[in-house]
């Protein structure tokens, strides 16, 4: 397992490549398995001879039908605690761990070298299976475009073409600064607010959600939900919040089961396709009475230039049918629920943790920030310690663990309130 040696897997008919280094770090960080269609050029050919059976990379026992899933059945590990188990995994097995979930085969690839292989073999089209296969079974059912994170192929490349320079370039994302600006600054007052005698901020989690919820609206749509709010609107967010919380820890429990859903509605599997009609029908709802408006004022003549940002650049794009401008939306939408949120509590919950870190970093925000003018891609460049900081966190804190994000709250219970945040 050291040195060049390299594994061909042959999974289900598609053959995968993986290359352990002889470095091995005690933090586990995990990779499912990527597809290829065949072994990269770039891997040696006289590697490709020395190249040991799949079967030979270790992991935990295994038994028919249920693989290693035996433990998560009878009770004696708890799907909430896998990210602790993936590192005992590591300690026991090695940098190269092999999993089996059902029918479905996981390969683990810990070290950082291992994992810098893997996305240089990617090559243009990389096959990823699905994050939440149940999002794509979901999809398929509702005759929905499937999403970037959903298709493989040249579907893919044509789909993330089409939106790259929209999302992925600094200067086109520096347009947003205003909008969320403004948000923050309802959010930030809003927990000013709710902090308690003992310095604890009720419901953080829940605050949290709402102001990821309501930056999303007006990147999306430009214009407020009304999130914040004590009426209707407010509850209709937290219902959202709540509900995209649930629908990832019922999607995370369906990812260790037999996936029986794929053939008949198991229980579960309904109550997750009823609350996911509900998410996605507001959200889509949004979308479409966005989409209809920006139709009617462009053939009215009355469509500013610069308005509806997002939307108009997804609209205008040929290659882009009406379902495709509707999925990347509600991708965009929905996503930073489960992304940015407990992303944002992470930071949050370090910085609670290190208090020389969060005077340094308040520092740095007095001496370059303005609290009257609206931030800017300037104002943002000059705050290097907090991109270090936000870099650290992901490094060492994982806060967002693929698959299980739903379980964040819960694995992080003081999260939801701080005394010792300025």
């Amino acid at each position: 397992m050291r040195g060049s040696c390299i594994y061909r897997l042959l999974v289900n008919k598609k053959q995968f490549s993986r290359i352990p280094s002889q470095s091995s770090q005690h933090r586990a960080h995990s990779l499912q398995a990527r597809c290829f269609s065949s072994a990269s050029s770039s891997i040696p050919s006289e590697c490709v001879h020395e190249a040991k059976p799949f079967s030979s990379i270790p992991g935990p026992p295994r038994i028919p039908i249920l693989g290693t899933l035996l433990p998560y059945k009878l009770g004696f590990r708890k799907l909430p605690a896998y990210h602790k188990d993936i590192c005992e995994l590591f300690e026991k097995y090695g940098p190269v761990i092999r999993e089996i979930f059902g029918s479905q085969i996981i390969v683990h690839v810990y070290d950082p070298s291992d994992i810098r292989q893997v996305y240089e073999n990617d090559g243009k089209t990389p096959h990823i299976p699905p994050l939440q296969e149940t999002t794509q079974f979901y999809r398929q059912q509702k005759d929905m475009s499937l999403g970037l994170g959903n298709i493989n192929g040249e579907d893919w490349y044509k789909l993330r073409h089409a939106v790259r320079q929209m999302m992925l370039r600094p200067k086109e994302v520096s347009y947003y600064y205003p909008l969320q600006d403004g948000v923050a600054k309802q959010a930030v007052d809003l927990i000013q607010e709710r902090i308690d005698n003992n310095g604890v901020v009720p419901g953080l989690h829940f605050l949290v959600g709402k102001w990821i919820l309501e930056s999303a609206g007006m990147c999306c749509f430009e214009k407020s939900l009304g999130s914040f709010c004590n009426d209707d609107r407010g509850e209709l967010a937290q219902k959202m919040v709540e509900a995209n919380i649930e629908i990832f820890k019922l999607s995370a429990e369906l990812k260790f089961s037999l996936r029986l859903y794929r053939f008949f509605q198991t229980p579960k599997y309904q109550k997750l396709h009823d609350i996911e009609d509900f998410f996605y029908g507001v959200s889509i709802q949004f979308i479409t009475e966005t989409i209809r408006e920006i139709s009617n004022l462009a053939e009215e003549g009355r469509l500013e230039e610069g308005k509806f940002n997002f939307l108009s650049y997804l609209m205008s794009r040929k290659e882009l049918s009406e379902k495709d401008v509707i999925t990347i939306t509600l991708s965009l939408f929905s996503d930073g629920l489960s992304t940015t949120a407990p992303t944002l509590l992470g930071n949050l919950h370090c910085l609670a943790l290190n208090p020389k870190a969060q005077d340094r970093l308040y520092q740095e925000i007095m001496a370059h920030v303005d609290p009257d003018a609206p931030i800017t891609l300037h104002t943002v460049n000059k705050l290097h310690y907090m991109k270090a900081f936000v870099k650290e966190v992901f490094r060492s804190a994982l806060t967002a663990k693929v698959g299980f994000l739903s379980f964040l709250f819960g694995m992080f219970p003081s999260l939801s309130a701080s005394s010792s945040l300025q």
